[in-house]
Order: C-alpha cells, then sequence, then structure tokens
C-alpha cells in the first residue's frame, strides 16, 4: 500500500511539475514575443512580403546561372595578376592589359546572361562576411576603365565606350548580390564607370549616336 501511495505521488508530482513548466514557458515574455513573432510573419507573408533568404534571393535557375562562367574569369584573372608585381599590375598598363585580355573576354560572356551569383549563402556569415569576389569584380571595373582609355587614344570611341558599357552591365548584375557589402562595391563601381564614362572617354570627344544611346540605355537599366 505504502509502495502505490509513493508512486501515486510521483506521478501526480511529475504531472503538476510538467504542467507548471509548460504554463510557465507559454506565459513568459518570451513566449509572448514568439506568438506576436509569428503572427507578424504571418501578416506580411499574406501581404506579399519576403520572411524568408529564398524570398530575398531566390535560388537563379540553372539554365540561367553563369556563376561557374564568371568564376572561370576570376581565376583567369588572378593568374594573369601573377605575371605582374603589384605596384606595376595597379598601373593596368598596355602589358597588364594584354595579359588580362583571356579574363575580359571570358567576363563578357558572363555578363551576356542575365544571372549569376557570385557569393554562397551558406559560408557568407561564416566567414564574417568577407568576400574576395567582390575585390575581384572591382578589379575588373579598374581594367575595363584601362581598356576604354587605351580605345580611345587609338580613335575607336565606339569600342571605349562599350568598354564603359561593360563596367555599368557589371553594376547592374550585382543587384543579384542580396548583401550590403555588395551594395558598397556596386556604388564604388558605378563610380569608376561613370567617371571612366564622362571624365575620360567623353570629355573632349564624340561617338556615334548609336554607341551613346546604348550606354545611356545602360545607365537607366
Amino acid at each position: 500500500m505504502r509502495k502505490r501511495l509513493i508512486l501515486v505521488f510521483a506521478i501526480v508530482f511529475v504531472v503538476v511539475l510538467g504542467w507548471l513548466m509548460w504554463h510557465g514557458r507559454v506565459s513568459s515574455p518570451m513566449a509572448r514575443l514568439e506568438r506576436e513573432l509569428e503572427r507578424e510573419l504571418e501578416r506580411l507573408r499574406k501581404a506579399g512580403e519576403p520572411t524568408r533568404w529564398e524570398d530575398i534571393a531566390p535560388p537563379v535557375p540553372k539554365h540561367l546561372d553563369v556563376t561557374p562562367l564568371l568564376l572561370k574569369a576570376i581565376e583567369q584573372l588572378g593568374a594573369a595578376e601573377q605575371k605582374f608585381p603589384p605596384d606595376v599590375w595597379v598601373t593596368y598598363n598596355a602589358q597588364v592589359l594584354e595579359a588580362a585580355r583571356p579574363a575580359l573576354k571570358t567576363f563578357r560572356q558572363a555578363l551576356a546572361y542575365p544571372h549569376w551569383r557570385v557569393v554562397d549563402p551558406t559560408n557568407f556569415f561564416t566567414r564574417g562576411g568577407l568576400q574576395p569576389a567582390f575585390g575581384h569584380l572591382r578589379g575588373f571595373a579598374h581594367l575595363l576603365r584601362a581598356e576604354a582609355l587605351q580605345r580611345k587614344r587609338k580613335g575607336d570611341m565606339d569600342e571605349a565606350l562599350e568598354s564603359c558599357q561593360t563596367i555599368l552591365k557589371l553594376c547592374r548584375h550585382m543587384d543579384d548580390e542580396p548583401y550590403l557589402i555588395a551594395f558598397l562595391f556596386q556604388k564604388a563601381i558605378f563610380a569608376i564607370g561613370t567617371r571612366a564614362l564622362w571624365d575620360e572617354v567623353l570629355s573632349d570627344a564624340d561617338a556615334s549616336a548609336t554607341a551613346y544611346r546604348a550606354v545611356l540605355a545602360e545607365l537607366r537599366a
């Protein structure tokens, strides 16, 4: 009899303890915040607002994803850069441009596609947000700016404008990278492109109306 009473008391104790723990959890300030948060998320979802990472950065369809080609261009750029001392590379002289020609060709091929996303979201935050790829993209912008000036000196204004247009295309493609640091690099690259266009290429020369309209269309895109 005594053992049965002890067993009954033990069961009652466990049940009461479990109820108290559950009640404490559901009535705690944190639980109320969680419920309010879930209600707000549900309201946003019904209103069509993004509430998940996939909503902010939807996967690029495989048949439109040209990320592997872009990574190949970055790899080619790194190989070209290794051929020069750092202080020579940043001059972007004729020899540098010649060495970077294969990388620029692949880069232009990548920009011909509508989408790429060079950052893998699964490792973005684990690396503290540092993404060397963004620095490489800015490097392409500097090369294209130097290429535009080289083409202008040779008297080919339409091709010089094409180099500036390519920089602006790069800015537009960076919209696929949903990170604050990508936005900052995008603005820096846009500044490189517009400075090359207005202050250097078009400052004292004329281009054909067709090339001029094409680059203006890229600015407005």
